[in-house]
């Protein structure tokens, strides 16, 4: 911390991509050159939690640096992905074969981080116990509007051939919760420390969706998907809150933001996936 000798600084090695196990259902609805569609994605996945944690600890002298302590972290993150979008397309020169569309619609998109991260080390030369349990959660809901356009491409009487490509303008409230446990080396209690971070990202960026289908039988057919879709986050606001009511966190809660968020100032969430399925087609 920049304001005492007393604070703490980690460095995580968690993968910047994972694998996720996924799904997502689709319904659409055509009537002459407009089309509805309802579409829901979600996916979630199981990571571990790796890492080192330096901890700094004060000793009240204004000319004493205190002590310091490196702990190793280790842990588990559950982590979830669920998007929602209702888009309405218009085809404005209908074709046999080809047709083009005109698409828009409304986004939102919610993701979920919970953490539980033990960090380890050694007590330091006065006594002091280094190590705690941490349990930390991380939450956003992305909502905005999406347009662009689409295309389907009928071909050899059994195969269909969509595409949509999409720009997407989105706000994210965002929060970061972090319970802390730990034996206080004043006078050996256990105490808890909890401390957030709340802010907002604006959100842009682009979204692909490629399909394939092939007819089977009667309205069944099969068909494979493939999806991208990136979003650049970009800091808005934000501030810190934290239980200890300290002098020291006077200044972190006025200052922190200015000093701290602009570290996390850009960010990016991306979803890729490749999907197979099955459709049916009703008729009205």
């Amino acid at each position: 911390m920049a304001f005492s000798s007393s604070g703490q600084a980690e460095i995580l090695t968690n993968p910047y991509k994972t694998p996720n196990n996924g799904s997502t259902t689709r319904i659409q609805y055509a009537w002459n050159r407009f089309t509805f569609e309802l579409r829901g994605t979600e996916a979630k996945h199981n990571i571990d939690v790796n890492g080192f944690q330096t901890l700094a600890f004060g000793t009240g002298g204004s000319n004493s640096s205190g002590e310091r302590a490196v702990n190793v972290i280790f842990g588990n993150a559950n982590t979830k992905f669920q998007k929602v979008s209702s888009r309405i397309g218009f085809t404005p020169y209908p074709h046999p074969i080809l047709d083009l569309q005109i698409l828009g619609g409304v986004e939102r998109i919610w993701t979920s981080t919970s953490q539980e991260v033990d960090s380890l080390g050694p007590s330091t030369a006065s006594g002091i116990n280094p190590s705690r349990i941490s349990f930390r959660e991380y939450s956003s809901h992305h909502k905005g509007y999406s347009f662009g356009i689409g295309f389907e491409w009928k071909f050899l009487k059994r195969f269909v051939f969509q595409g949509q490509i999409l720009h997407l303008d989105m706000a994210s409230p965002s929060s970061f919760k972090n319970y802390e446990y730990r034996v206080d080396g004043s006078n050996a209690t256990f105490r808890i420390n909890q401390v957030g971070l709340d802010y907002w990202w604006k959100s842009t960026g682009t979204e692909i969706n490629l399909k394939l289908s092939a007819k089977v039988k009667g309205n069944w057919s099969v068909f494979v998907e493939t999806s991208n879709m990136t979003l650049k986050n970009t800091l808005q606001t934000g501030y810190i809150s934290d239980n200890d009511a300290n002098q020291e966190q006077i200044g972190l809660k006025i200052f922190g933001p200015k000093i701290l968020i602009p570290m996390l100032y850009e960010s990016k969430t991306i979803l890729t996936y490749i999907q197979l399925g099955v459709n049916y087609r009703f008729n009205f």
